[in-house]
């Protein structure tokens, strides 16, 4: 399963963090998670 999360920043700018999480059955057996300045970037990258 994977998401996008838009956070806005102190100065008043967007951040975008894509997050990926593979279960195995209800257990969570690996995450990661990046930031990008643009959603474009966050939603073509591994």
């Amino acid at each position: 399963m994977s998401y996008i999360r838009m956070r806005k920043q102190a100065d008043g700018s967007t951040r975008y963090t894509a997050v990926i999480r593979i279960r195995v059955g209800k257990a969570i057996v690996h995450q990661e998670a990046k930031t990008f300045a643009h959603r474009s970037a966050a939603q073509t990258r591994p």
